[in-house]
């Protein structure tokens, strides 16, 4: 339980620090910016992790439905159909 309060603090430090300034094209630099919620980006954190939704579920302590949930709003919001094209439109939104 440990470990995992511990790795849970480390992303929300992660979320935290996208929320903090700007990118040099002076765009915000927060998954709210792309109108994700905070528990989506928690959630799409996780899977760019490589968590299934299994895992996600486990470490957010809710429902794999739920997490499959936050998953089509977030691919709807983002324009994909997928996690791993979820994934790379955030890792260079944010890089």
């Amino acid at each position: 339980h440990i470990i995992q309060a511990y790795k849970n603090a480390a992303a929300h430090a992660s979320l935290a620090a996208l929320s903090v300034g700007g990118n040099s094209d002076g765009s915000a630099r927060s998954p709210n910016s792309l109108g994700l919620t905070h528990r989506e980006a928690e959630v799409l954190y996780w899977v760019a992790q490589g968590k299934t939704n299994s895992d996600v579920a486990v470490i957010l302590n809710m429902a794999s439905g739920t997490v499959k949930r936050h998953l089509e709003n977030i691919y709807q919001k983002l324009g994909v159909e997928n996690r791993v094209a979820a994934t790379r439109v955030i890792m260079e939104k944010f890089r």
